[in-house]
């Protein structure tokens, strides 16, 4: 495991006060700092602010606050609408709210959840400027955006000739829906600016990380609670060709002596700067460690790419 304060791997901080109380988040947090993972993400909206909430106190009564990488986000609540959350008197106040949950005086980086589609991004804009200028942010960060989306922040940094922020872009990111190229793509023409790829989502709510026939299996000792999680996972459990492609990647990772989760982390880690994981329990955090040593030849790359693109998936990828 890395050992500087911001690990290539965060954790993830939406499951405190949801499925882990504060007992198993501190377990959690204090295994991933002797392992060298100090760098964790969180939102304004987690569990209605709970999870700041327990990352703060753990922070503050176990270790220096320095040897934490620390971001959260102007948040909302899933299903809920976007708009209004860039505007600047909503930045300002969860901020401060964020401070107080999280007991600290500044955040390694602020993202906006989503983009607002109905304050302008100079407004947006301004406020982060403002924080950054006053060491409240060290960097600011912009979660699930396209390229158009993106663009519409990042013009009005460039039309203001300011390129000194460091910028944080968070998107769900796995080989089941994204190419390796996705990122590079996002940021070709941002080459001007210090700013990282921060992804989510790397096993789909557990889908890619077993084949289809174990996950079904899973979901019916689990009340069906994460196969109903989303659409989209609804959609792939549909889906015939991911099933199949699974399957063969399957074979073909236990002839190198791997397994699907270990692929799932490794296409993310070689593809993005950084990978938000939210684990349950220390095992988990274990099988993390585990899998983050595995190390895959190009050559290895290639044939698992040649497997996923010969079932189609390509045609989604973006």
């Amino acid at each position: 495991m890395e050992t500087e304060k911001n690990s290539k791997i965060w954790l993830g901080g939406n499951l405190f006060g949801y499925t882990c109380d504060e007992r198993r988040a501190g377990e959690i947090l204090e295994n991933a700092s002797s392992m060298g993972i100090r760098s964790i993400d969180t939102s304004s909206s987690y569990s209605y602010g709970l999870s700041e909430k327990i990352i703060g106190s753990w922070i503050h009564r176990n270790c220096d606050r320095d040897k934490w990488f620390i971001s959260t986000k102007i948040g909302m609540i899933t299903g809920q609408s976007s708009a209004g959350i860039g505007a600047k008197r909503n930045i300002t106040k969860t901020v401060h709210q964020s401070q107080d949950n999280l007991q600290t005086d500044y955040l390694d980086v602020l993202f906006l959840h989503n983009p607002d589609p109905t304050t302008e991004p100079e407004e947006t804009i301004s406020a982060f400027v403002d924080l950054f200028e006053n060491n409240v942010v060290g960097a600011i960060g912009f979660s699930n955006v396209d390229k158009p989306q993106i663009m519409r922040y990042i013009d009005t940094l460039i039309e203001n000739s300011i390129y000194n922020i460091p910028i944080y872009v968070q998107n769900e990111f796995n080989w089941a829906i994204r190419s390796p190229k996705f990122w590079s793509n996002l940021f070709e023409d941002l080459k001007k600016f210090q700013i990282f790829s921060v992804s989510y989502g790397i096993l789909m709510h557990g889908l890619l990380a077993q084949t289809f026939a174990e996950y079904k299996r899973l979901q019916f000792q689990d009340e069906n609670k994460r196969a109903v999680k989303s659409c989209k996972i609804r959609k792939f459990l549909e889906d015939e060709n991911l099933g199949q492609c699974l399957e063969a990647l399957d074979l073909e990772l236990k002839t190198l002596g791997l397994n699907l989760f270990d692929f799932s982390l490794h296409f993310s880690l070689i593809n993005s700067d950084y990978s938000i994981w939210g684990v349950r329990n220390i095992d988990q955090l274990a099988q993390l460690s585990r899998s983050e040593l595995v190390k895959l030849s190009d050559s290895d790359i290639f044939n698992l790419m040649k497997i996923i693109h010969g079932y189609s998936l390509n045609k989604s990828l973006t």
